[in-house]
Order: C-alpha cells, then structure tokens, then sequence
C-alpha cells in the first residue's frame, strides 16, 4: 500500500462553539491533479460535520503557490488564515 494524500484536522473549542484547524494536508507528487486534495478537503468537511463544528480555519500563508491556488479554488479567501463556514 503507498499512501498518496494526508489531512490533520485539528479541534478547538471556544465559548461560541467548537472550530476545526486544517493543520496540514499534502497530496504525493506524482498524484497531484487527481482531484486528491478536493477528496481530502471533502473528508475533512464530513468529518467537521459530524462533529458540530461552525468553521473549518487554514493557514494558507504557510503553503505553496499551488497550495494556495487549491485553497482559494476551494472557497477559501486569499488572507494569511482564512476559514469555511460550515453551519
């Protein structure tokens, strides 16, 4: 087996309700453009769902050019950390 993506999906809870942090996700190289990164994306949107959480926040300054594209292509805003709504 050879793993070809990964997504850690972190939880914080706050006095107005619980958010998630994608802390990282990367898709292997020879893989990329595969529609990897939007299933990984999705899973990590299920996964949020199911936990209640309001938000799902990215650090999109720390990724590369290509990891931003994805980001904003994604519905994330182009700012240094920039957040889906979920409910």
């Amino acid at each position: 087996n050879e793993v070809i993506g990964f997504v850690a999906l972190s939880l914080v809870q706050t006095l107005t309700g619980s958010r998630g942090w994608i802390d990282d996700m990367a898709v292997a190289v020879g893989h990329r453009g595969e529609g990897i990164g939007a299933a990984l994306l999705e899973a990590a949107l299920r996964h949020a769902n199911r936990l209640n959480l309001t938000h799902l926040f990215v650090h999109i300054e720390r990724g590369s050019p290509a990891a931003r594209a994805f980001s904003q292509a994604a519905g994330f805003q182009e700012s240094s950390i920039s957040y889906l709504r979920i409910r």
